[in-house]
């Protein structure tokens, strides 16, 4: 009998400490959840501080439109001469226009070609505000020359007005 109640002692014994063991692995989890909780708490507070001082600086937005002046489905496609253009002063800059006339071609890719008369040539454009900025090369002298070409809008008509070679040269989308 003293072995039986030695032996459910020695159980009692050890279940209380499997169980105050069990509790302070709990309480050491807490605590390093804990521990581990603080810096990232001070992080996201930190970080929310700095979120907040970030949309204090900035600017107030404006009252400029949100739409862009144009958009890049309006310029892709064919463009033709318009009617406001002076056609004999552009066939004495560019021969063969009153016979030929001119034809601009814009891509989505940034590429731009044109004919005007004989005259003609292509290269890179990008959009900034209301303005085309290219980098045309002639088909007649092959060095790459600036090129403004400004977005003229009347209403919902737009206008493309190309200035080369002296010229200003009004363009229409295409029919």
């Amino acid at each position: 009998m003293k072995k039986i109640l030695a032996l459910l002692l020695a159980a009692a014994l050890l279940l209380s400490l499997t169980a105050c063991k069990a509790k302070q692995a709990e309480q050491a989890a807490e605590a390093s959840a804990l521990a581990d909780a603080i810096p990232e708490a001070e992080a996201a507070a930190q970080a929310e501080a700095q979120t907040e001082a970030e949309t204090a600086a900035e600017p107030e937005p404006s009252d400029a439109p949100a739409e862009p002046y144009v958009t890049p489905e309006e310029l892709v496609g064919s463009w033709t001469l318009s009617g406001d253009n002076d056609i004999e002063t552009l066939n004495a800059v560019f021969p063969g226009t009153v016979e030929l006339g001119g034809m601009m071609e814009i891509g989505m890719d940034g590429l731009l070609f044109w004919t005007l008369g004989l005259s003609g040539g292509g290269g890179n454009f990008t959009v900034k505000d209301d303005v085309i900025k290219a980098e045309l090369v002639s088909d007649h002298n092959g060095s790459p020359e600036p090129v403004d070409i400004d977005l003229d809008r009347d209403g919902a008509v737009l206008r493309l007005v190309m200035h080369y070679n002296g010229t200003s040269i009004i363009w229409e989308p295409a029919a």
